[in-house]
């Protein structure tokens, strides 16, 4: 097969990129076409989906728009609106678009180290940390300083970098014509700089990259190639998984494929994913068979969770605590953790105080109706400990589990984790993991 007529992949190019993946030696850059789903009964790209929201939003004035166009439909939200409109649409279209996992699943199987994602959204985030609990994230934001230095990457605990921001923090997002001009500009002045470990690893020579669900044909990216890999030519074929082969002429190609070693693929997405998965070999965790592990999938150093919670809400309190231990992270409840001849008070005492990494308090009527009982004890054990956290640690984190007007006012300080619908689980998931990056910075 060749790769530079049809797009294929010729023996040659497999072997070159498989064995790229098994040394951990290939970056993975993961575009807006990388994420697809269903809005209203439609598959589409996850940027074409939002930009197609945003324009359904704006009304029938605003028919013309093509959300094809996904930066323009984003420019004009903001110049008929705002940017809080915009960002508050953003937030709005992920509570209605199914995600199709697609070819997401069979890469995070893989052993990248490195995972640089443009397509918006928390889609790759979530992928990976489900795959592999211990992957850190972090993401871009050319509109304030630079963020604290990232750790280093591991197979089992893989960096996904968000270059265009991240839906945590909506005003980081990269989405209109402007933003992606002030992105560029931002960028190529070094202000604020990108991660040094990141910098590093896109100018490293020996390094591969795989980019997938990318639209190279557009000049942001040409500019936002040279300038990353300024200076560093490329000893090894990288490729580039295209959806259309159409979008890119002759002179583009020649750009990449001269200039970046980048080669160019065409084909079916999910087939290509799995295809590469059949391929390369993954070697088990080094710490699989870890003596002291519980033998469940949790690590040893997984983060332990205290549920705080009513009697009358025990069975919420499981499905929770399920849901967290899937996901990578130990928690503790008073009918596993407690036994018969145990002194519960000390014991509970003890946990809040020396053991556990968080505790959740778990909000409902049936809490704030106990104006004496001894869930109010663990409250205050909970606030005396958070004392010893700086000001950005958590180690409270409030979760509502029914009405969000059933907030406890002691606990105001911090943002309520709303788990009463679908993706509130998946927020706290995320907070925890948030934290934890945090914690692993500081060490």
């Amino acid at each position: 097969m060749s790769h530079n007529g049809n797009g294929e992949m010729r023996d040659a190019d497999w072997t070159s990129l498989v064995y790229a993946v098994e040394r951990g030696q290939c970056t993975l850059m993961l575009g807006p076409d990388a994420v697809t789903g269903s809005l209203d009964g439609q598959v589409l790209p996850v940027h074409v989906a939002l930009a197609q929201f945003v324009k359904d939003r704006l009304g029938p004035s605003q028919a013309d728009l093509d959300p094809y166009k996904p930066s323009s439909v984003a420019q004009a939200a903001v110049a008929l609106e705002d940017p809080f409109t915009l960002q508050g649409w953003v937030k709005e279209f992920y509570d209605v678009f199914v995600e199709d996992p697609g070819v997401l699943d069979d890469l995070a199987a893989l052993p990248f180290e490195l995972v640089i994602n443009t397509s918006p959204g928390l889609s790759v985030q979530r992928r990976f940390e489900q795959v592999k609990p211990r992957t850190v994230s972090d993401y871009y934001d050319c509109r304030a300083r630079a963020r604290p230095s990232l750790p280093d990457p591991a197979v089992d605990a893989p960096l996904v970098y968000q270059l265009y921001g991240s839906l945590e923090e909506p005003s980081s997002m990269v989405l209109s014509d402007n933003d992606r001009l002030d992105f560029i500009v931002s960028v190529v002045s070094d202000e604020p700089p990108l991660p040094p470990k990141l910098k590093s690893a896109l100018r490293d020579p020996n390094r591969s990259f795989l980019f997938v669900g990318f639209d190279l044909a557009q000049w942001q990216f040409r500019v936002l190639l040279h300038v990353l890999t300024k200076d560093s030519p490329r000893r090894y074929k990288s490729f580039a998984f295209e959806l259309v082969s159409a979008s890119l002429d002759t002179e583009v190609r020649d750009f990449y494929r001269i200039g970046h070693k980048i080669h160019f693929v065409t084909g079916d997405i999910r087939q290509f994913g799995r295809d590469l998965r059949s391929r390369v070999t993954v070697a088990a965790p080094e710490d699989a068979d870890v003596p002291g592990s519980d033998g469940d999938g949790l690590r040893p150093d997984a983060p332990l969770v205290f549920l705080c919670h009513a009697s009358e809400d025990k069975a919420v309190a499981e499905q929770i605590a399920e849901q967290l231990e899937r996901n990578g992270i130990q928690s503790w409840l008073d009918k596993d953790d407690l036994h018969a001849g145990d002194e519960w008070s000390e014991k509970i005492t003890r946990a809040i105080q020396r053991e556990v990494d968080y505790v959740a308090v778990l909000q409902s009527a049936s809490m704030l109706r106990k104006d004496i009982a001894y869930v109010n004890r663990e409250i205050n054990l909970a606030l005396d400990r958070q004392q010893e956290f700086r000001s950005n640690r958590r180690f409270i984190l409030p979760v509502v589990l029914d009405d969000p007007d059933n907030r406890l006012v002691e606990l105001d300080r911090w943002q309520s984790i709303d788990v009463s619908h679908s993706s509130g689980i998946d927020e706290l998931i995320r907070e925890i993991k948030r934290d934890q990056n945090k914690a692993s910075r500081q060490l």
